[in-house]
């Protein structure tokens, strides 16, 4: 049974990096339709990968569920799920009037937040509360606001939500690296480097959004980080301790 999950497992990574592939060659190319459908496969691909994860662990260990298990699927499952909402949020913008941009880019950001928040619940519950943490979280939000005056970000009326979600965003980062280096587990390793590329994606994501920074190289990078992200934060509970 475990060889055959692990089998499996494989599987999906393997095809969760191929529809991404694919999924950036038609975005990059302005097959904004076509991409829509591909981009909600390959974000159901990591929902896919958390549940064959948590299974795959459990058969490996001969195990039932334990309490990180109900951790996982009550925390980090809804903020996966959450991810694909959002994922399919932003993608409705290439299909939409400009004029929806903010209204689009605001409700993708409020539910990417509420994944974020469930993934911190789940790292709280883990790791604690480290003051470190949140003091990193603002400086590095502090640093990423002075930065975007220097470059003169077009935030429109989204500068306030879209820095509380910096905050967010950094705070899980901030979190996920923290308890890496207080566990030093291979699954703390991953979603330390998953928390990151998190935060790197929505980095290059402001410069499309607010820079008009819409080419091949920063939509590629984006979405490259981004679902490495995702699929190493779902591959991290295989080796969920």
């Amino acid at each position: 049974m475990p060889t055959l999950l692990g089998i499996m497992l494989v599987a999906w990574v393997v095809i969760a990096v191929a529809v991404t592939v694919v999924f950036v060659w038609f975005e990059v190319r302005h097959r904004h339709l076509t991409a829509f459908f591909l981009k909600g496969f390959a974000s159901f691909c990591f929902i896919v990968l958390a549940v064959g994860s948590m299974l795959y662990r459990i058969a490996l260990q001969g195990e039932t569920a334990t309490v990180m298990d109900t951790v996982a699927v009550s925390l980090f499952l809804p903020g996966l799920v959450l991810g694909l909402m959002g994922d399919l949020f932003l993608a409705t913008r290439t299909l939409r009037p400009k004029e929806e941009n903010e209204k689009i880019i605001f409700g993708g950001t409020v539910t990417f937040a509420m994944g974020h928040l469930f993934y911190l619940t789940a790292l709280f519950i883990i790791a604690g509360f480290n003051v470190w943490v949140f003091v990193a979280a603002i400086v590095l939000s502090a640093a990423i606001y002075g930065a975007s005056i220097v470059m003169k970000l077009n935030w429109g009326k989204l500068k306030v939500p879209c820095m509380a979600y910096t905050f967010l965003l950094f705070l899980f980062a901030s979190q996920s690296v923290f308890l890496w280096t207080i566990a030093g587990e291979t699954w703390t390793g991953m979603l330390a480097i998953g928390g990151i590329l998190f935060a790197v994606s929505d980095m290059i994501l402001s410069q499309i959004y607010f820079m008009n920074q819409e080419n091949g190289l920063f939509v590629s990078l984006n979405l490259a980080t981004y679902y490495a992200a995702q699929i190493l934060i779902a591959l991290s509970l295989v080796f969920l301790a």
